[in-house]
C-alpha cells in the first residue's frame, strides 16, 4: 500500500513539466544563496608549503649524504643490480 503510493507521487511529480520545476527551484536557490561579494581575477596563490619563499637546506645536509653514499654504492652496484641481472636470467631462461 505504502510502496504503490509512493510510486504515485514519484509519477506525479515526474509529471510536471520540467520549465516548471527549474523555474521554482530557481527561485528557492536566489532566495537561500548567500551574497559573497564580487569575485576577482586575480586571487592571491595559497600557501600549502609553509616554508619561507627563499627556502635552503643549510650545508649540514651533506654531512649524512657523504658518510651514508658507501653504504648506498655497496647497495646499489653490489647487491641489488647484480642480483636484479641473476633473477632476470633465471626468469627468462627457466633455470629453477
Amino acid at each position: 500500500m505504502v510502496l504503490s503510493q509512493t510510486l504515485a507521487l514519484l509519477l506525479a511529480v515526474s509529471l510536471v513539466p520540467v520549465e516548471l520545476r527549474s523555474e521554482a527551484s530557481q527561485d528557492t536557490i536566489n532566495e537561500r544563496a548567500p551574497d559573497h561579494g564580487e569575485l576577482t581575477k586575480d586571487r592571491e596563490t595559497p600557501d600549502y608549503d609553509g616554508r619561507e619563499p627563499d627556502y635552503a637546506p643549510s650545508g649540514a645536509v651533506w654531512i649524512p649524504r657523504v658518510v651514508l653514499f658507501p653504504f648506498y654504492a655497496v647497495n646499489q652496484y653490489l647487491l641489488r643490480v647484480p642480483l636484479a641481472v641473476t633473477v632476470r636470467f633465471f626468469d627468462e631462461k627457466n633455470v629453477l
